[in-house]
């Protein structure tokens, strides 16, 4: 009985182990954490337990993540890029940002222009009258479209912002075309934008419109 107390106890202490580490992984939460919380974890000798927060389409997660103590703003930065890109290749098109400090608390991503940058979410939203453009006369418009998760060959479905000027408000289904073009999301979809595109009355036939009041004079003439 003893034996198996020990065991017990050998376990719980190896997982208490591993919950305190400082990890990235074992430590990533939708929670806010704040540099103070991430010092609560263990680290070996000559490193920090810095807070770091990573969005992946639109979703803001913190995480705890150990830096070498000699390591510059440049070196943190320089790190968390290759945590977005190696993000980026396992979800194909989807808009990621990653940052770490170890000197204060981050705050979390939150994107405001009118692009696919600052506004692609996984969480669907009506339009894009909360998001700035660049130019006022422009449309602030809402796509839809996929990402690519390629370790298990699925896709996500994310909307954004684009901004449209006026010429190629003319025709939204060719702006989709060019947005799937050079984007690695795909099956981009138009749905709306702010504020609406008006709709112009379509054209008549101005040639076929002269004939007929021509043709009009004529009968005219002929009963005077």
């Amino acid at each position: 009985m003893s034996v198996f107390i020990l065991f017990i106890n050998l376990l719980y202490f190896s997982f208490s182990k591993q919950n305190t580490a400082c990890d990235s992984i074992l430590t990533i939460s939708d929670e806010y954490k704040t540099l103070s919380d991430c010092s609560t974890y263990e680290v070996e000798e000559n490193m920090n337990c810095c807070v770091g927060v990573i969005s992946i389409m639109g979703k803001n997660q913190f995480f705890c993540q150990p830096f070498n103590k000699s390591a510059t703003e440049e070196d943190i930065s320089s790190i968390m890029d290759e945590t977005v890109k190696r993000n980026e290749d396992l979800f194909l098109g989807a808009v990621v940002k990653a940052k770490a400090n170890c000197t204060g608390d981050v705050t979390p991503f939150v994107g405001t222009n009118c692009n696919i940058e600052d506004s692609q979410s996984s969480t669907e939203f009506n339009n894009c009258s909360n998001f700035k453009k660049e130019t006022d006369g422009d449309y602030c418009c809402l796509f839809s479209g996929n990402v690519i998760e390629t370790n298990i060959d699925d896709k996500q479905g994310v909307q954004f912002c684009y901004e449209v000027n006026q010429k190629e408000s003319s025709n939204m289904n060719d702006v989709a075309k060019s947005i799937d073009s050079t984007n690695r999301m795909v099956d981009i979809k138009y749905i709306n934008c702010t504020p609406e595109i008006p709709v112009n009355p379509p054209k008549g036939d101005h040639s076929y419109i002269n004939i007929q009041y021509f043709l009009i004079l004529v009968i005219i003439s002929l009963l005077a």
